[in-house]
Formats: C-alpha cells, structure tokens, sequence
C-alpha cells in the first residue's frame, strides 16, 4: 500500500494532461493501450471503401489489369519505369503468386529502384494514399505519396547487391507475396488501408542492409549489432533501426511523421496517434521474420486456429469495446499481420519450380559464403553453410532424381 502511494505521489502519469491507467498499462505490463485505440480507429475504415479491392473476383480482376490512372504525385523516373513495355507487361502479374521479382529486379529499365516501382504502383492500384487521406489520416497527399516514394527509393539503396538471396529481389518478391494474400477475402475483410500501407512499408524493409550473414554468425563472433541488440533478434532490429534512421535524417523520406497524430473517426471518438499504431505495427512485423520464433509462432498459429474453431457462428457486433477488448483486437490484429508477413518470407518453396530453384541456388550460395568466412575466422561451420558438403548432397540428389 505505502509503494501505491509513493507510486502515485510520483509518477508522471499524475501530471495534467496524462492518462493514469495507460501509463501504468504501459510501464508495468506490455499492453499498448495507444496502439489499441488506433486500430480501432483504422478498422472504421476496413470494410468495402470505394475503389479498394471488393471480394468479387472480377472486382479483384479489373483492379489487377487497371493501368495507373494518374502521374500527378509520382516522379519523372516512376513514371517512366510504369509506362515501359517491359515493365508494364510484368505488372500484369501484380497480385498474382508467381510474379517473377527476381526477373523484375533485373531488368535494365529498373536500374536500382525496384522498390520504388512497385510501391507507386501498389499505391495506385490499391488507391492507398487517397483513401488515407479522405478518411482525413493524412492531410497532404502528394506530399505524403512523394515522401513515400522517396523513402523506397532510400530503402532500394539500403540492400547490398553482394548479398546473393537477401538482396532487394528477395524485398520485391516479398511485398508482391503479401499483396497477393491481401487480395485474399479474409485478409480483405480485416486489413485497414492504413494496414495496407503499413503492409507494404514492412514488407520492403524487413532485410534493409542484410549483411549476407545470419544471426547466429554474428552472435557467435559478437558483432557490433549482436552487441548493439544483446543478442536478440540482432538482424531484424537492425533493419527496423536503419529504416528509421533513413526518415529522421531525410526529411523529404519522412512519411512517418505525416500521419495524423489526432485521428478521429467519429466526432465522440478521443483523437488518437496513429503514429504509434503504425510504428508499432512496423516493429511487431519485422520483428516476427526471426527465424528463431518460427516454432513458436506456428503454435500459436495452431492455438488461434482451434480457438476460432471452437466459437460457433459469427461474432456479436459490440457497439463500444472495453480497453481489454481493443488490446485483444490489438493483440490478433498485429498477430495476423506477423504471421502473414512471416509466411511470405519464407515462400519460395511454394513459387513455381524454377523461380524456387533459383532462389534455392541463391540461399545456398549466401550459406556457403557465410561458411567460407568462418573457415577463415577458425569459427565452427554454421550447419547448412558447408560449401562441399552441401555439393555433394546436391549431386546425390540429382542422381536420385534421374
């Protein structure tokens, strides 16, 4: 008891202007009250808005095919590259699971802005930075678009072209994978645009300035990440921090600070930040791309699962949630998301089979260079990073296969 007093007596959550619930929510367990009440600000707006994909496959038709309407917002290098026969005809693939990124990434007409690219075409087919801004979570449109377009662009330089499998392909085949399972009905139905856009954002820096190495390599030879992120998720918070960084130094990248820091959806509703939902999206998102979390997500996948299973017929509308019932929408919301971002990460396998075998012969050959630097470091091999080993099980399976 005399700890409560001291704690309220003290605490800043006391001061004028401050919410004493959140901020004890916030500092002593890992509810995100803020980040709740954004997305149920943002899932206003989640359902059937004008010009977003509709579940009618012919709706969805009609938006992959739509050519971009208008040049107004976009650069002189975009608009160019979208005009391109070649690129163009590749487009045509957009939202469809066999689009071929690392083909489109080596085009000559895509000198080093991939990304780019298709962020100002997704933006467009999907009609994302004007549905934001009608529904008044950003002011300025071209100024936002531009600034968007230019972060990619910053992104697209952020990837190493040394680097064989994480490379800026692998980012492209990424967002295209993820665009291809929001186009799906029930990922439709739950995905604000400001989730959409949030989407894209995580899907184009999930592996920016990938080393070609793995965590493990540089938790073992203590790198300066590994020491910079005490030996979590070193890659994974490095590509968050970089992106960042990329936005506070770059003023004309900085869509971030664009979004409404005081959205209202309705005229009762409290304003909220919907920087911080969105910054903690981005971060819950690339964060779940650790490979070292993929057992554990798969079994609260397989949780959720029989859960929503278990609950027979359609949810009841609840006209006002409680805190608790917004952090548990939160809370699935963010989860969908990781899981659908982590499964796009790891979806070669389920490409058509030359695209997977040549991302196969990529990841291998990263793995190899990987091993081959710790045969000079005197380190341990990494297991699947032994260049012989690994050729001499390759031909055994081609004799097997023939």
């Amino acid at each position: 008891l005399e700890f409560r007093r001291v704690l309220f007596r003290s605490n800043p959550a006391n001061q004028p202007g401050l919410d004493q619930q959140n901020w004890l929510l916030q500092t002593f367990t890992t509810q995100d009250p803020e980040a709740a009440e954004g997305n149920e600000a943002a899932e206003g707006n989640s359902s059937a808005v004008p010009g977003s994909l509709t579940n009618s496959p012919s709706s969805r038709r009609r938006c992959e095919t739509r050519r971009l309407h208008s040049f107004e917002d976009l650069d002189q290098y975009v608009s160019e590259a979208v005009q391109d026969p070649t690129i163009s005809k590749m487009l045509e693939r957009f939202r469809c699971l066999d689009f071929d990124a690392l083909a489109f990434t080596q085009l000559q007409q895509m000198p080093g802005r991939p990304l780019q690219v298709l962020g100002a075409y997704c933006m467009d087919q999907s009609r994302l930075t004007r549905l934001l801004t009608e529904q008044g979570q950003v002011d300025n449109r071209p100024k936002f678009t531009e600034r968007a377009l230019h972060f990619l662009g910053a992104i697209d330089k952020l990837y190493s072209r040394d680097v064989p499998y994480h490379s800026v392909a692998h980012a492209a085949d990424v967002m295209m994978t993820m665009e291809w399972f929001l186009s799906s009905e029930y990922l439709h139905r739950k995905v604000s645009p400001l989730d959409h856009l949030m989407v894209m954002m995580a899907s184009a820096i999930h592996d920016a300035g990938h080393f070609g190495l793995n965590n493990f390599f540089l938790t073992k030879s203590m790198a300066p990440e590994a020491i910079t992120y005490n030996d979590k998720s070193v890659l994974e918070n490095m590509h968050l921090a970089k992106s960042f960084e990329v936005m506070q130094k770059e003023q004309d990248c900085n869509w971030f600070e664009m979004l409404s820091g005081a959205y209202q959806h309705d005229d009762d509703q409290k304003p909220v930040d919907l920087k911080h939902y969105t910054r903690r999206g981005l971060i819950d998102m690339v964060l779940a791309t650790d490979m070292a979390q993929h057992r554990d997500h798969v079994e609260n996948l397989r949780i959720m699962c029989e859960e929503r299973a278990k609950r027979a017929g359609p949810a009841a509308d609840i006209e006002k949630k409680s805190p608790a019932q917004k952090q548990e929408a939160l809370n699935r919301k963010l989860f969908l998301l990781k899981m659908t971002l982590h499964a796009a990460d790891i979806s070669n396998p389920c490409k058509p089979e030359p695209t997977m075998l040549r991302w196969t012969n990529l990841l291998l050959e990263e793995h190899w260079a990987q091993g081959d630097r710790e045969r000079q470091l005197c380190m341990d091999v990494s297991p699947m990073c032994d260049r012989e080993s690994g050729r001499e099980i390759g031909r055994a399976s081609c004799r097997e296969r023939v």
